[in-house]
C-alpha cells in the first residue's frame, strides 16, 4: 500500500492515494500529533494529493490529533476550498475535545462535518446529498 507519511516536526499524515476497491470517491487521511504553523504545509500537501487522486469526500481521522492552531485551521479551509468545485465534502472524525472546540469556535462546523467516529463521518457524508460512489 502506497502511503504519504509526512513526519515534519510533530505531525504524521497517513494517506493511501490508491483508489479504493469499491470505487468510492472517499479518501481517508489520519492526522497524528500537532497541526500548527510548522506542519501546515505537509497537511495541505496531503489534502491536495487526496483530492488530486480523485477524492471528493475526505475523511480526516483526528483521533490522535493532539493540537490544532489557527494555521492548522487554515489547512482545513484549504481542503474545503479544494473540494467545493467538485461538490465534495470533508468530515473531521473523532477529534479530541479541545480540537473539536477549536473547530467549532472557528466557525468551520458550518463548512465541514464533525463526527464522533469514522463510521458516523461516512454516514454524514452519504446523507449530505452527494454520493460517495461515482
Amino acid at each position: 500500500m502506497a502511503r504519504l507519511s509526512g513526519t515534519s516536526l510533530d505531525l504524521e499524515l497517513h494517506f493511501d492515494p490508491a483508489e479504493p476497491s469499491d470505487g468510492s470517491r472517499e479518501r481517508l487521511i489520519r492526522l497524528v500529533g500537532r497541526l500548527e504553523q510548522a506542519t501546515q504545509v505537509d497537511a495541505e500537501k496531503a489534502f491536495r494529493e487526496a483530492v488530486a487522486a480523485g477524492g471528493r469526500f475526505v475523511i480526516l481521522d483526528c483521533a490522535k490529533l493532539e493540537f490544532i492552531s489557527s494555521a492548522g485551521i487554515r489547512a482545513f479551509i484549504v481542503l474545503i476550498k479544494l473540494l467545493k468545485p467538485l461538490d465534495g465534502r470533508a468530515a473531521v472524525c473523532a477529534p479530541q475535545p479541545h480540537v473539536r472546540q477549536a473547530l467549532e469556535f472557528s466557525g468551520l462546523k458550518s463548512l465541514l462535518s464533525i463526527s464522533s467516529s469514522i463510521d458516523e463521518g461516512r454516514a454524514t457524508l452519504s446523507r449530505s446529498g452527494s454520493r460517495l460512489t461515482p
